[in-house]
């Protein structure tokens, strides 16, 4: 039973390594549109809302901004997230649960692949630019 066992396991790795690569094994993002940054303003966003609603069967849209190059800051009590330095009056860039990649990330080109939405703190409304994945330019 073993070297059968065995024998199977061999066939399925030689068959598999004919047919992918290590390329075949990194996980790709599909990104929407690459924005400009300066162009993301409430008119942008309400277009983004009246998407909605977005879920399982229609996620939100991914966007690209090409190469930021700004100082990235510790948020957060633990400084377990992150938050890039605009210079856009109402856009604020963050990233979620990154908060170890602040000094890779700080002022080194990079496009920045996120998500779009609308924060509320203290009756002022923001547009925030949510960070999942960086790419060095």
């Amino acid at each position: 039973m073993c070297d059968k066992m065995s024998e199977a396991c061999e066939k399925i790795l030689f068959i598999t390594e004919q047919l992918y690569t290590m390329q075949d094994f990194i996980p790709t993002l599909l990104v929407d549109t690459v924005l400009d940054m300066t162009k993301i303003n409430t008119h942008f966003m309400q277009q983004i809302e009246s998407l909605r609603p977005f879920g399982m069967g229609f996620q939100s849209p991914l966007f690209m901004i090409e190469n930021v190059s700004s100082i990235v800051s510790p948020l957060g009590q633990t400084g377990q997230h992150l938050k890039w330095e605009t210079g856009i009056r109402g856009l604020e860039m963050v990233g979620f649960h990154i908060g170890d990649f602040a000094e890779i990330l700080s002022s080194v080109p990079m496009h920045l692949i996120g998500k779009i939405t609308t924060r509320t703190w203290r009756d002022v409304v923001t547009i925030q630019f949510q960070v999942v994945d960086a790419v060095k330019v």
